[in-house]
């Protein structure tokens, strides 16, 4: 009032149930998405919209055999190819435009080494709708292309086995073909032989030689088994 007592209250009341719900639920959210990237399982990063790294966890520096201090602030781009790179920029343009990626690549580790990993890409937006970054899933799959190496390799070996083994059946039924010929011929021959044996034998059982002319054709059967 006027002698500067209170003669009143005036409060103005909110409630933010729906709020403290959202808190609490981002909260946990973010718990879970903490505990869930710092799993031994998979390499995790968040890249701003730099493509530099922001955060790493430790499995992603094994991968790449690095410390995080040695990766966070580092462009994506310096672990890559000249070839990857130009597809990288490529890709970029997409996640920039909402398109979540999967796709293989090379990385090379800060020994030198290249290595093969599956990498999946979802692009993240703020809340007025701009790039912000990408969440990115690193996987070495360098066990798996090795297995898929060695199978082919053994593919690529066992056909030329079975070449091999299919000449080798062509070549044996070839001779076998040849020797079935040449058995027939024999046995041919043989019959020829013992037909025209046969058939001279019934000639000489046939001649009728005139008496006083035996000498003279014993001689001349002599000469020609002599000749």
């Amino acid at each position: 009032d006027h002698a500067g007592r209170i003669a009143g209250y005036l409060g103005v009341h909110t409630d933010i149930t729906d709020l403290k719900r959202t808190e609490e639920t981002l909260r946990a959210s973010e718990t879970r998405f903490r505990r869930y990237f710092e799993l031994p399982l998979i390499g995790l990063a968040l890249t701003g919209p730099d493509k530099r790294w922001w955060e790493v966890n430790d499995r992603l520096c094994e991968i790449l055999g690095c410390t995080s201090a040695e990766l966070v602030d580092r462009p994506f781009a310096d672990f890559l190819s000249e070839t990857e790179r130009y597809l990288q920029g490529q890709r970029s343009v997409a996640w920039r435009e909402g398109h979540a990626d999967r796709y293989e690549t090379r990385l090379r580790r800060k020994d030198g080494r290249e290595i093969t990993v599956l990498m999946s890409v979802t692009p993240m937006f703020g809340e007025q709708g701009g790039f912000e970054g990408c969440f990115a899933m690193v996987s070495d799959i360098f066990e798996r292309v090795a297995a898929e190496r060695a199978l082919a390799d053994a593919d690529t070996a066992r056909a030329e086995v079975q070449s091999r083994e299919a000449e080798a059946r062509a070549q044996r039924s070839e001779a076998e073909g040849e020797a079935a010929a040449l058995r027939a011929e024999v046995a041919a021959l043989a019959r020829l032989v013992e037909r025209e044996s046969s058939a001279g034998r019934q000639i000489l059982d046939k001649v009728q030689v005139a008496r006083g002319y035996e000498k003279a054709l014993g001689a001349a059967l002599a000469d020609d088994l002599r000749a």
